[in-house]
């Protein structure tokens, strides 16, 4: 029997939030992961370095706060004191406290929550696109939109939720703007003001919605250029009073080698490498996460993003004398909105979840791009065009829907292997509240900061300190030169790389040098060699003897946090990263 035909035209709106929801549902069982344990513990009350109990503070700017944090952990001793990580989000903060006070410790309600999140930007997509776009292509951008892998993180995971409460209501106030501007809707002008100024209060991922109002102005419209800029007024005018009141409140970011300051040297310097690498990333469906892991692949990033922008072109110049005039003249706008709102974003190092805004007019691109290729292929003829066309199908349908289910799986995975590490670690949980802990080199970035964490959100005792010594991928030479003094060696590398490890310092603005100290609890880490201001050999000195039973050392082996046996005093162990 043949299998019936679906004609998305035909109920355009049910079938991407169908799709949506048994997707989004397969990570319904995650559970909490990663930041949602700092943010359950700031709910909590905990000692946490949060500010004025902002979930979205992570770290304080302020020295006098940050001090305490490096010398019991579970800041690393090298993170800057006076690094910023401070973010205006009061409604997803509002939120979470809603989930953290009705549904206590039951992931599931949070999951479903933002499930409800991710169908609501689903349907404001759909709204702009039967707008905007000819039905055919409207109904496949939204289905495209909807099955998108890279929504996966701000779909699932609950501490990215504010990128759907920041985009969500600014969406849909885009929405209200073009009706307004369209068919003169009269509350569209004030809807749509609500609609940004309630993302605001959700997370900075508004201004990217915000973008697509500038391009529709800029780029979509046909009458006079001060009509244009009258009517772009209010959501500048929300934009601009916005970034003025976010720095002068001080939030933002300081100090950090992951996190940009938007329009500073450094950013106008990464901007162009790291648009390229999303772009790569959204058409081709390249391992953009990657980038934080290998600095090395971001010129690769960069080229597949140059050969898609290059490919895309040409299919799309193949595709437009076929279109519908409503197509072209949506595609005017919708694709630099796309370029303008990945601005924001990329003041993050590149990862799948920052193209929830660009996927916006991703999958109106690539609507059109693949119905163009179906309509005109010829059957037993194959072109160079028409396999482009097949992996980007494959990549935005096949492998998206394949996507969802196994990302919920591997993280699933991962985060209760995670935990299981972390409470299965060797460690006296009578005496750990007594001792300190030292981690000789993180496996993973997780490690570096997260074991107290997990273990005191679960109600496991915690150490009196717990300190990360390295957070480099390569293995290390342990050397004990006294009864209270180690020294610790990278042999391949410094020990802060990475840009997990950077977020905590910019490195390049903030190097070491030989000679530096840093005091923690109850020993003083001093720096004895560097390579461009990253340490590469530190000296350790105790207040007791190493060999005390205050004092511990971890080592990742076989998969688990081991007990480090110390050497004699004058003699070296390797110390390995991948141990087995």
């Amino acid at each position: 029997m043949r299998a019936p035909k679906i004609d998305l035209t035909k109920h355009p709106i049910a079938y991407p939030l169908i799709a949506a929801a048994l997707l989004t549902a397969t990570g319904l069982g995650v559970g909490f992961v990663a930041d949602d344990a700092y943010h359950l513990l700031v709910m909590r009350g905990d000692r946490v370095p949060a500010i004025d109990g902002n979930l979205y503070s992570f770290m304080p700017g302020d020295a006098a706060i940050a001090q305490p944090f490096i010398e019991t952990g579970p800041f690393p001793w090298w993170m800057y004191p006076e690094a910023k990580a401070r973010f205006f989000r009061p409604l997803t903060n509002a939120l979470h406290h809603f989930d953290f006070n009705v549904f206590g410790m039951h992931a599931f309600w949070w999951h479903l929550h933002g499930l409800l999140w991710y169908l609501a930007m689903v349907l404001a997509w759909i709204l702009i696109a039967r707008r905007s776009l000819s039905p055919p292509i409207a109904a496949f951008a939204s289905l495209l939109f909807a099955i998108d892998n890279t929504h996966w993180m701000p779909a699932v995971w609950i501490a990215n939720r504010n990128a759907l409460i920041a985009c969500v209501p600014a969406l849909f106030g885009v929405y209200a703007h073009i009706r307004w501007r369209e068919s003169n809707w009269k509350p569209g002008l004030s809807l749509s003001i609500a609609g940004y100024i309630t993302g605001m209060f959700g997370g900075e991922a508004w201004l990217g919605m915000s973008a697509y109002v500038a391009a529709y102005e800029l780029f979509g419209r046909r009458d006079s250029f001060v009509s244009r800029m009258t009517h772009l007024l209010p959501a500048a005018t929300c934009a601009i009073v916005y970034a003025a009141a976010y720095m002068l409140s001080d939030y933002g970011v300081y100090g950090s080698g992951a996190y940009l300051q938007p329009l500073s040297g450094e950013y106008v310097k990464e901007a162009p490498g790291r648009i390229l690498g999303l772009i790569g990333a959204y058409v081709f469906g390249a391992p953009i996460d990657a980038w934080a892991f290998f600095p090395s692949s971001r010129i690769a990033f960069a080229a597949i993003g140059i050969i898609a922008v290059i490919l895309l072109s040409i299919l799309l110049h193949r595709a437009w004398p076929a279109l519908e005039e409503r197509d072209r003249y949506a595609l005017r706008w919708l694709i630099p909105g796309a370029v303008m709102s990945m601005l924001p974003v990329i003041a993050a190092f590149p990862m799948s979840r920052l193209l929830l805004g660009p996927s916006i007019a991703g999958s109106a691109v690539i609507a059109v791009v693949l119905t163009h290729w179906w309509q005109s292929r010829v059957k037993g003829r194959f072109r160079a065009s028409g396999i482009v066309c097949a992996y980007i199908a494959f990549i935005h349908i096949v492998l998206a829907v394949i996507a969802w289910p196994l990302q919920s799986g591997i993280v699933t995975f991962v985060g209760r292997w995670g935990d299981r590490a972390y409470h299965g670690a060797a460690i006296d949980d009578t005496r750990v509240a007594e001792q300190n802990l030292y981690l000789i080199a993180a496996n993973d970035p997780m490690t570096i900061m997260y074991p107290p964490i997990i273990r005191r959100l679960a109600g496991s005792p915690v150490p009196r300190s717990w300190h990360c010594l390295s957070a480099s991928g390569s293995d290390h030479i342990f050397t004990r030169t006294a009864v209270e003094t180690f020294e610790l060696e990278c042999k391949d590398g410094a020990l802060v790389q990475g840009v997990f490890a950077e977020i905590l310092r910019d490195i390049s603005a903030n190097p070491f040098s030989a000679g530096d100290k840093v005091r923690l609890l109850d020993a003083t880490i001093e720096v004895l060699d560097v390579a461009d201001g990253r340490p590469r050999k530190i000296r350790v000195t105790c207040d007791k003897p190493l060999d005390d039973p205050s004092i511990v050392f971890l080592q990742w082996k076989d998969r688990s946090l081991q007990l480090f046996a110390l050497p004699p005093v004058g003699e070296s162990r390797e110390v390995k990263y991948f141990s087995e």
